[in-house]
């Protein structure tokens, strides 16, 4: 795989994401952002990772940096609604 093509490495997490390998689909993303950090598709990819870790600041994080990319990722946007209020009702308990 050329090592500079950030669109092969997306592949790569989307097929590791499938895997259930989340972790390791984050380091690629991160790669993929090293190369190409308007990669909105690697910032929501990473976004889906952190949900399935349950790492949910680190999920908006990531959906807030795709939106500032690409703010018409519907998306993107319905994550950010529900972390938000997620992370407010575990503030409230």
């Amino acid at each position: 795989m050329e090592p500079s093509w950030a669109e092969a490495h997306n592949k790569r997490a989307t097929v590791l994401y499938l895997m259930h390998k989340y972790q390791d689909s984050i380091e690629v993303c991160k790669l993929v952002l090293d190369l190409n950090p308007y990669h909105f598709g690697a910032l929501s990819g990473m976004g889906l990772c952190y949900v399935e870790l349950q790492d949910f600041k680190s999920a908006l994080k990531a959906f807030e940096q795709a939106l500032a990319v690409n703010p018409e990722m519907r998306s993107c946007q319905n994550y950010v609604t529900a972390i938000k209020a997620q992370l407010a009702d575990d503030a409230g308990r």
